[in-house]
């Protein structure tokens, strides 16, 4: 992911959110974070992209239900253990 725009670490973002691998997805995040790309950004631009990618796989009947909640947990993971507490980081600065 080094040496990417941002579009395309977005991009992988939702890529590893569709893959439903939490480490996968935490991985990714990381690199994020080490590009410089914002907490609220990586939110929003790539594990909710990934996310409503998932969901409208679902609503298709793409995927199952078990699918739609290993997308969510992984998210949430990456979300708990890596952008909240940069998040807080940010705000004590």
């Amino acid at each position: 992911m080094k040496n990417l725009s941002s579009e395309t670490a977005y991009d992988e973002l939702a890529d590893a959110v569709l893959s439903f691998d939490a480490d996968k997805v935490q991985e990714t995040t990381r690199k994020a974070l080490d590009l410089g790309l914002g907490p609220s950004d990586i939110i929003e631009n790539g594990l909710g992209k990934g996310l409503k990618m998932v969901g409208e796989k679902f609503k298709n009947c793409e995927i199952w239900l078990m699918h739609l909640v290993a997308a969510a947990e992984a998210a949430q993971r990456a979300i708990v253990k890596l952008l909240e507490p940069e998040i807080l980081k940010r705000k004590k600065i």
